[in-house]
């Protein structure tokens, strides 16, 4: 992104696009200033919001003794985890690289770029594993608390995050396309047949899984209808501190709330990405967007940032943390 000013001194905003079959940079003239600095101060307000918001969750649910007995803690704390990095690494980038000449480099630049990349795509590949983990557990209840160890568990919360910066050394470093300086700009492009498998590979994939999860955790909820009664209760801690694994009635609450996010999160993210893959195979200028669009996707993504906190309230243990923490505020 770049901006130029006229002879009557209004700046303008234009976006660079790389279209991978002409093998050049597209500068595309898009809206006036003033509509920027609109977009830049909805940035900086999810920024900040994602933050804070995102921060509660994380310390209501490490402080929270019930909390931590369940399974489902460690998906939403890693979930939550990475958000928490988007608000601080990557929105405050965005809204210099929109309000300033990028003056920080290209090294830098492509680190920033390579981080966004990378913690979008272990956003997706950790609501996979939590809905692999959810499916487990409404198959067979009982199974599940025997065999998942806490071993397992560590390992996959972990994998999303391995696969996730695989894949990006793997598309993103390996395809990078190699450009003369821009002063002044933040620019990193692919080549073609990586631009083309990128999005697909990263998000439509996953996309498919996770659609394919939810379906199957819902039908077999409505199938098994004798997972919702309240069992006898086994903990994941004893009284000696051992671990154990969580009683599948309080498991099972959470399967409403990650529904909602599986949802949330393919809708908001899917715009974007749709762009992502037109601009991947557009041939010729003439398909490229308005300049504005992909930015509007792009903010319609990264707004998941401040939905995911409050779409875990709707889990009654999410819930209690958040009171319990407030309650600790209110008496100090």
């Amino acid at each position: 992104m770049g901006s130029y000013e006229d002879s009557d001194g209004y700046k303008y905003v234009y976006t660079l696009y790389y279209n991978s079959s002409a093998g050049k940079l597209i500068p595309v003239e898009g809206e006036d200033g003033k509509t920027r600095y609109g977009m830049v101060i909805f940035q900086g307000l999810l920024a900040f919001w994602g933050f804070l918001a995102n921060l509660i969750l994380i310390i209501a649910l490490a402080s929270s003794k019930s909390a931590r007995r369940l399974v489902i803690t460690l998906y939403i704390l890693s979930l939550t985890t990475i958000q928490l990095l988007m608000c601080v690494v990557n929105l405050p980038f965005a809204v210099y690289d929109d309000l300033h000449k990028w003056s920080l480099g290209q090294r830098f630049c492509e680190a920033w770029v390579l981080m966004d990349v990378t913690l979008s795509c272990i956003s997706a590949l950790v609501i996979v594993m939590m809905n692999i983990d959810r499916l487990m557990f409404v198959l067979d209840a009982k199974r599940y608390v025997k065999n998942m160890k806490v071993i397992a568990l560590i390992l996959m919360v972990i994998f999303p995050w391995l696969l996730g910066i695989s894949l990006v050394i793997i598309i993103w470093v390996k395809g990078k396309q190699i450009f003369p300086d821009f002063p002044g700009m933040c620019v990193y492009a692919l080549h073609k047949e990586y631009a083309m498998v990128s999005p697909f590979v990263m998000y439509f994939i996953p996309a498919l899984i996770i659609l394919g999860l939810t379906f199957a955790i819902l039908v077999t909820v409505v199938l098994h209808p004798h997972h919702r009664q309240p069992p006898d209760g086994t903990h994941m801690f004893d009284e000696q501190g051992q671990p154990q694994l969580p009683y599948p009635f309080r498991e099972h609450n959470s399967l409403f709330s990650v529904c909602l996010v599986n949802f949330f999160f393919l809708a908001m993210s899917f715009p974007y990405n749709c762009e992502n893959a037109v601009m991947a195979f557009c041939e010729t200028d003439n398909c490229m967007p308005p300049s504005d669009r992909p930015h509007i996707f792009y903010l319609l993504g990264i707004s998941f940032l401040g939905l995911n906190p409050l779409l875990w309230l709707t889990y009654q243990e999410v819930r209690g943390a958040f009171l319990r923490i407030f309650e600790n505020i209110c008496k100090r």
